[in-house]
């Protein structure tokens, strides 16, 4: 058994072109030098075999019990072997900010070979720390142009949106191109509520039915505009997809210290 466990995903949208994305999700990677980043190593070394139990995925303890920096580059390894449009990085790739962690996530970036968007995780908030490495030093919401398609990158890392993240889509929804969402967490809707809460609890989602009353208007938003086409979330260690409305649908990627990766054709 190799270390990457790849899950693929096609998106048919009547395109010119195929599009090629990558995903990768909750890596934790810690720069080990002090007290707190080796006990934050040692935690997931555990916790990602405890994941892998829960959600039944594919786990060797020969292969995937390495550091947290050898999973990350492990998965940008395998995502330079070929050529991809975009790379999306759904936050927690890094388990707390310090400066030797953030020198880590920024070293890691730059050996990708394609574009990158990344998003922070809750893990990385406040999210205003990561500006040089968002697209145009915004991490709220942030726009990649494909040509035929749009990915946005949106910050939720606190589980909650925000009116210029909302004004932001509607705005781009005018242009009538079809739009990937990027975020940390899961938003579970009346779809694929019964999924997640009888998988998971309230601390790895974000429930339409208590939220603030923007987050419930972005939801809403996204739920209503037809140009809003997929969602692709973190956070949950655990690999699933699931139906945000009735046509639409929501991925999780699960973590990559178990080398976890979605490759998706869009087309």
């Amino acid at each position: 058994m190799g270390f990457i466990n790849e899950n693929r995903i096609r998106i048919k949208l009547n395109l010119k072109r195929q599009y090629k994305l990558m995903q990768i999700s909750d890596c934790h990677v810690v720069k080990s030098h002090d007290d707190l980043s080796v006990k934050s190593e040692l935690n997931w070394l555990g916790m990602k075999q405890y994941f892998a139990n829960v959600h039944r995925e594919k786990y060797d303890s020969t292969v995937h019990s390495i550091s947290s920096i050898s999973c990350l580059n492990k998965l940008i390894d395998y995502c330079n072997q070929e050529s991809h449009d975009l790379v999306m990085l759904s936050g927690d790739i890094i388990d707390y900010y310090s400066l030797e962690n953030y020198q880590t996530l920024c070293e890691s970036l730059a050996k990708f070979k394609d574009k990158y968007l990344f998003v922070c995780g809750n893990h990385e908030n406040p999210s205003n720390k990561y500006k040089d490495i968002s697209i145009l030093k915004n991490p709220s919401v942030q726009l990649v142009d494909l040509g035929e398609i749009f990915v946005v990158g949106v910050d939720n890392s606190e589980r909650c949106f925000k009116q210029d993240q909302l004004d932001f889509l509607m705005k781009l929804s005018d242009v009538k191109k079809p739009i990937i969402l990027c975020m940390h967490y899961p938003i579970i809707t009346e779809y694929n509520q019964k999924f997640f809460k009888e998988n998971y609890n309230d601390y790895y989602y974000i429930d339409y039915k208590d939220c603030d009353e923007t987050t419930e208007k972005f939801i809403k938003f996204i739920c209503d505009n037809d140009d809003v086409k997929t969602i692709f979330c973190g956070h949950c260690h655990g690999m699933s997809g699931t139906y945000f409305t009735n046509e639409k649908r929501l991925y999780v990627c699960s973590s990559g210290l178990i080398g976890a990766i979605n490759e998706i054709i869009i087309e």
